[in-house]
């Protein structure tokens, strides 16, 4: 599956920069909430929105594994998964 490909390609840049896989990653889910003005991103608890991405690998060590999606849920409904594709 091929998600948000320009975000892909700006983790990986911000790994040459430098950056960390890890930090990346955090700064791209912060990055986020405030863009949706929300603080409840990334968040999993009970009450929470089940907005979750799933990738295959270790994308916190490393990054080019967030290219691996294998499911998406929004709103806890699954809007793709592997078997879809």
């Amino acid at each position: 599956m091929h998600f948000g490909r320009s975000l892909h390609g700006d983790l990986e840049l911000l790994g040459e920069a430098g950056l960390s896989p890890r930090d990346a990653l955090h700064g791209a889910r912060s990055r986020a909430a405030r863009a949706l003005h929300s603080d409840d991103l990334g968040r999993m608890a009970p009450g929470a929105r089940a907005n979750v991405l799933i990738v295959a690998g270790r994308p916190w060590q490393d990054i080019r594994d967030a290219r691996n999606v294998r499911i998406v849920l929004k709103d806890g409904r699954v809007l793709v998964s592997e078997d879809e594709t």
